[in-house]
């Protein structure tokens, strides 16, 4: 080794820079670059060609599966054989409490797990499993911890391959004593991964990841960390209620943008099969501004209720609050109720909430988000047993959305017996005028 040069690296896009600059070149945001040492070789590296290989033939049933259903529907199926998993989430959220849910289920089925903590000891651990593993007494013979934040000795038990499934909790707080930088910079996590990685695609060890988010809810660490691993998952919600959403944002072996349900209860992370009558209200009489609607997300639809609440304005200028989806889109809807239907919005609040903690962007929202504001302007309940599905365009123009059938399908087994789209109008589009002359004042 000749010596080592110095250059700077984005902690947000990943890109990298000769000097510090206090604004990134690649995304634009300020005083993301850290600086990270780059060893420079003495000379021309002699190299072996590699054997080649040809393609396998791979089934499903090489899968290992969790035996929770909803974890293996955002995998795809279940976790292929050398796999690198990284989970994400805000701190309490239950990352976890979900990991350790699933060494329980993979111990019951004859799988060895190593449980790798660097930042909770094993009395810890113990503890919390005490609490949220049901059948506790069940792993403590069988699950293996070990506490340290040396990485090279997770590499070690990765590439022993006696485990069939290594956790690793968190690679913000491993390192390695090669690197002089603290443990949790750029380019300990970078290294760290990329080690864990390669053992794990030489042993064919399935390798699950924990990562801290940012508080804008991404991943923390380089961009690099999300591309080096397999898959990406973020366990979302809200910390005040029980519901839990496992999103895929990356998946190589499965379909990006699934997403699975959890219930956090006393006895740990439940999954949740049946979602619409988790996230459906019972109301036992007619709301005004509660509007129901089919969302996808991934391949599955699920019936949701959307609330909105129209009051008249003190201020000047009239809010406009979102919850669950993007404000412009809130503020185009309005937009286009205000013209189209000539109701005074501007003269009124407007507050929109998404129940369940979802955050959508599904367009087949747009009707059941109009019709909820119609509802709380005229005062008017909208009927319980109607659902809504509709993408609104700038003309007031309702048009089709994708997975219509399947919509459908699920607002009938829930009993809707009147599902408004954009299928019953004349060639196959209706206006949003019918809707708003529909809703008459109380």
């Amino acid at each position: 080794m000749k010596g080592s040069k110095t250059k700077y690296m984005c902690s947000g896009c990943g890109a990298e820079s000769p000097k510090w600059m206090g604004k990134c070149p690649g995304c634009g945001e300020w005083n993301t670059l850290q600086e990270i040492e780059v060893s420079r070789s003495s000379g021309k590296k002699t190299v072996s060609l590699p054997k080649t290989e040809k393609l396998k033939i791979v089934t499903e049933d090489e899968r290992i599966s969790t035996d929770v259903g909803e974890f293996d529907r955002v995998l795809g199926g279940g976790a292929i054989r050398g796999e690198v998993m990284l989970f994400g989430g805000a701190p309490g959220i239950g990352k976890s409490t979900l990991l350790l849910n699933l060494c329980e289920d993979l111990l019951g089925q004859g799988f060895k797990v190593l449980y790798f903590s660097a930042e909770e000891s094993v009395s810890q651990i113990s503890q919390r499993a005490m609490r949220v593993v049901k059948n506790h007494n069940d792993i403590k013979d069988k699950l293996d911890l070990v506490n340290s934040s040396d990485v090279d000795e997770a590499v070690s038990f990765v590439e022993g391959g006696k485990y069939d499934v290594v956790i690793v909790d968190s690679i913000q707080t491993v390192s390695t004593d090669d690197l002089s930088a603290l443990p949790g910079s750029i380019s300990q996590v970078r290294e760290s991964a990329m080690r864990l990685t390669r053992a794990a695609k030489s042993s064919g060890t399935v390798l699950a990841i924990v990562g801290h988010v940012t508080k804008e809810g991404n991943v923390a660490g380089p961009m690099v960390l999300s591309h080096i691993v397999d898959a990406v998952f973020v366990l979302e919600g809200d910390s005040f209620g029980d519901l839990r959403i496992l999103r895929g944002v990356k998946n190589r072996f499965g379909n990006v943008n699934e997403i699975g349900l959890f219930q956090m209860l006393d006895i740990g992370m439940v999954p949740v099969e049946d979602a619409s009558e988790v996230l459906i209200g019972k109301l036992d009489a007619k709301v005004p501004g509660v509007a129901r609607g089919v969302l996808v997300e991934g391949v599955r639809p699920m019936l949701i209720d959307v609330q909105a609440l129209v009051t008249k304005t003190a201020y000047s200028m009239p809010k406009r609050v979102s919850n669950g989806i993007e404000l412009r889109r809130l503020q185009m809807l309005i937009a286009v109720l205000s013209k189209v239907s000539r109701l005074k919005l501007s003269e009124y609040d407007v507050f929109v909430n998404i129940a369940g903690g979802f955050q959508v962007k599904d367009p087949a929202l747009d009707l059941p988000i109009c019709m909820a504001i119609l509802s709380s302007y005229k005062n008017k309940p909208l009927p319980i047993s109607s659902a809504y599905i509709g993408e609104v365009g700038l003309s007031g123009e309702v048009r089709p959305t994708m997975r219509h059938k399947s919509r459908l399908g699920e607002a009938s087994r829930l009993g809707v017996k009147n599902i408004h789209s954009c299928g019953e109008g004349k060639n196959g589009y209706r206006h949003i005028s019918e809707f708003v002359h529909s809703v008459k004042s109380s």
